[in-house]
């Protein structure tokens, strides 16, 4: 496909050029590998229309005591979900790089389009990763002030003698089960707690006692972790990000505080099914490029999305904050 000769840059008319295939298959690629992003495992993707609809559940619905029994020439018994239905709409995200025709001269034009585009593909994930970071963390998003708590002192983890992590952790799942009627079955947390956590005695008593979590099958990736852990999958992220804003002395930190989620995440994503949270998605990762002479003779190299993430089931989930010191 010939590139678009353009004099002032436009999103607008980088859509006209079409969707860069190899570029956008090396981003998807790229931000697939690893542990380091978690945000499609927590809040799965859907793909939807621009402006969609789902069904928000807020509490059980499905484990209602009623007699079913029906008398001769009588109707069944009626059952209603206890779930309402929602709109929202996608959000476009979109961020550029531009490539001079002189430095394309230097390290070769292909070089530099791979290098733009892992960098973009990184900078999106990573919004897209504090923006679902962030609606967990709002205790606000959750069903009632059961569905959340903050350690202090020796109830956090990082006390290997007061802290009770199997606690707080069976605690949520017992929450989310009587809240929501589905069990558990997903953890996350940051790398930073899960170093903590992995030496923990409660945790080191599951791997000592327990063939199938022999430290030959930990994936490093899990900072030691089993992959399951009472009865939840263990997911850990390993995603940074810099707060300073530009301009200002670098300040990296962990996307993921120092909390632990634990939830329902429904493993066949549907809108009409609940599950914490997922994200509606219109576009996936898009990679796009064309030509400016008008910003210094350039190519520009433009990531883009079209997505808004939800929770779509508030009763199933369950956070703790502050877990480590």
């Amino acid at each position: 496909m010939a590139e678009q000769v353009i004099d002032t840059f436009t999103t607008q008319q980088l859509a006209a050029e079409g969707p860069q295939v190899h570029l956008t298959r090396l981003a998807q690629a790229y931000v697939a590998e690893g542990s380091y992003f978690i945000a499609d495992l927590v809040a799965p993707p859907i793909q939807s229309a621009v402006n969609y609809s789902y069904l928000s559940y807020e509490s059980k619905w499905h484990g209602k005591k009623a007699d079913n029994r029906r008398a001769s020439g009588t109707n069944s018994n009626e059952l209603i979900w206890n779930a309402s239905k929602q709109t929202g709409s996608t959000v476009p995200y979109y961020a550029h790089m531009k490539i001079d025709d002189r430095d394309a001269g230097i390290f070769g034009m292909a070089a530099l389009e791979n290098v733009n585009t892992r960098m973009l593909a990184i900078h999106m994930k990573i919004q897209r990763e504090v923006r679902v970071a962030t609606i967990i963390e709002a205790t606000a998003n959750y069903a009632s002030s059961s569905h959340y708590t903050t350690l202090t002192g020796t109830d956090q983890w990082s006390d290997y003698t007061g802290s009770d992590p199997e606690g707080v952790i069976k605690t949520a799942k017992l929450q989310v089960l009587n809240a929501c009627g589905v069990a558990a079955n997903f953890m996350s947390m940051p790398a930073n707690v899960a170093q903590k956590l992995s030496g923990h005695p409660a945790v080191r008593d599951v791997k000592k006692f327990n063939a199938k979590y022999d430290a030959l099958q930990i994936d490093d990736l899990l900072e030691g972790l089993p992959p399951r852990l009472w009865g939840l999958r263990v997911v850990v992220s390993h995603a940074t990000y810099n707060s300073a804003n530009p301009g200002q002395t670098q300040a990296n930190a962990a996307i993921w505080g120092k909390n632990c989620f634990i939830g329902y995440v429904n493993p066949n994503p549907s809108p009409l099914d609940q599950s914490w949270m997922y994200q509606f998605e219109n576009l996936p990762l898009t990679i796009k490029k064309g030509r400016s002479e008008y910003l210094g003779h350039s190519t520009i190299i433009e990531a883009g999305e079209d997505v808004d993430e939800k929770v779509t089931a508030s009763a199933a989930g369950y956070i703790a904050k502050a877990v480590i010191a």
